[in-house]
Formats: structure tokens, sequence, C-alpha cells
């Protein structure tokens, strides 16, 4: 099935990006995960705070709550101002991804699992490999002609240094598919293609070989 098959839109995008490996790249949004992080180390920091400050109440002479210092149930009608505070950060933690990836929740009494915490995908993400520009501009020149979304909905392609690569292509491979797509004349598209060959001939050349090549 090609990609003019499939309705115009999100899906004939999606296909496209699909239709090739060098075409399969996605937006990391890496100030966005960056500015929900940073919002979340300031609600945690608060949250810890009003725990510190919760516990030196208990812990105050006369106190009526010292219990809580020492205890990890709770039984109804018992103030839970410890536990609501606990839970909340909990929550916030998970969020953030400092909790470990298997937690023990006490108070329900079961296991759950974490594995894609904000903070671990945020590091994932910029472990990835990058796209090439050529790759960038293909996938950048087909949306521009195509127009395949409503007005702001691919305004992401406007971003080339934050962009990640699904798939690990070599970069000769990668440069000679995109320059195919990216030049409007064909013969500038084979020079280029055919420039870009010889540059990345390394890649064809069996390893014990190299050294006795020139390229």
């Amino acid at each position: 099935m090609l990609v003019g098959d499939h309705p115009a839109g999100y899906p004939q995008l999606a296909a496209f990006l699909h239709s090739h490996d060098n075409f399969g790249i996605f937006r990391r949004f890496g100030l966005a995960h960056s500015r929900v992080l940073v919002q979340l180390q300031g609600e945690i920091e608060l949250l810890q705070q009003k725990l510190a400050m919760l516990d030196e109440s208990d812990a105050s002479p006369g106190s009526r709550n010292t219990w809580r210092l020492r205890a990890a149930s709770y039984e109804d009608g018992w103030d839970s101002a410890q536990r609501d505070l606990l839970k909340e950060l909990q929550e916030k933690l998970i969020a953030y991804g400092k909790t470990p990836w298997q937690q023990t929740l006490v108070e329900f009494g079961t296991i759950t699992s974490y594995t894609d915490t904000l903070l671990f995908h945020d590091q994932k993400l910029r472990a990835s490999a990058r796209p090439s520009k050529a790759d960038h501009l293909s996938v950048f020149h087909w949306i521009l002609r195509k127009k395949p979304l409503g007005a702001g909905q691919y305004d992401w392609i406007y971003h080339p240094d934050d962009f990640v690569q699904q798939s690990q292509i070599p970069r000769c491979e990668s440069s000679i598919v995109s320059s195919s797509l990216k030049v409007p004349d064909q013969r500038q598209s084979l020079i280029t293609s055919a420039v870009e060959l010889t540059s990345c001939r390394k890649c064809f050349v069996p390893q014990t070989q190299r050294g006795k090549i020139q390229l």
C-alpha cells in the first residue's frame, strides 16, 4: 500500500514516516521535558519541606502525634496528615523518576513497576541517535508540500535540532536515500547521490581491506 493510498491527514503522514527508516524521525520535545521536570522539582521540594516541618512538630515535647514517627499503618479516625503528604510526595516522585523502578506500596500491599518515568524517559531520548540534516529536510519538504495537517499542528518540523531517529541507519545509506528526495531536479539528485556514495565507500569495503584502498 503506497503512502498516497492512505487517507489525507494524520494517516498519510504516519504512512510516510513509516515508509522508510530514514523518515522515522520524531521530536524529542527537550524544552517541554525540562519545563515539566523543573516544575516537578519545585513541587517536590515544597512537599519535602512540609514533611520535615510535620516531623519536627510530631517530635516536639507534648505532641499527640509522636506515634506517626514510628508507625507505618493507620486506623480509621487517626490524623492522616502525614500519610496524605507522603502519598502526594510519592506520586510526584514517581512522575519525576526518583523512585525505584519497582516499589512496594505499603498502604495497599501491592508491588507496582514504574519503568518509564519522566526523568529516565528524557535521559533515553537525549541518548538516542539524531537524524541527519538530509533526513530531516526530506520530511520537512514532504510536509510543506503536502500540508497534511491543520494550521500549527505540524510546526514541530521547524525544530531540526530537537529530533531523534527511531532506527539506527548507516550515515551513508541515510544520505543517499534522502538526497534523492530533497532535491527537485533529477540530474542534481543523481550527482549529489554519486558524490555521497563516493564519500561513503568505506561503508561497503571490508574492514580488512580499508587500509589498502584510497578513497
